[in-house]
């Protein structure tokens, strides 16, 4: 049962970051992978987060990919709303580009919910 939603908003940041963000969430036990889903939310870049990711890029990881098509600016709210409307699980956490979860960090985050 998954019983936490990550959700990443990402804003013309560089493929680099993105992978960083993958590459902890690769590195979680298939225990704690099992319970938690990842959102990638495109708040409207210009080169969409589809265009940057391969399918090798997200292998193994619940991870859904959503994208706002309309540049709205400062529009970080809305992307955070649509996160919580598309998330089916009982916890929703939010993350900024500039914030990682390491595997300590989400298996805490597990105790708690």
């Amino acid at each position: 049962m998954k019983l936490i939603t990550v959700n990443l908003s990402y804003y013309n940041q560089s493929k680099d970051m993105v992978l960083k963000h993958l590459s902890y969430w690769k590195q979680f036990s298939s225990e704690v992978l099992e319970k938690m889903t990842f959102f990638i939310i495109d708040d409207g870049s210009k080169v969409p987060i589809s265009d940057i990711l391969s399918n090798d890029d997200i292998k193994g990881i619940d991870v859904r990919i959503f994208r706002i098509d309309k540049d709205i600016k400062y529009n970080i709210g809305g992307m955070r709303n649509l996160g919580a409307k598309c998330c089916n699980t009982p916890y929703y956490f939010i993350l900024d580009m500039d914030t990682l979860i390491n595997k300590d960090c989400a298996e805490n985050l597990l105790k708690l919910a």
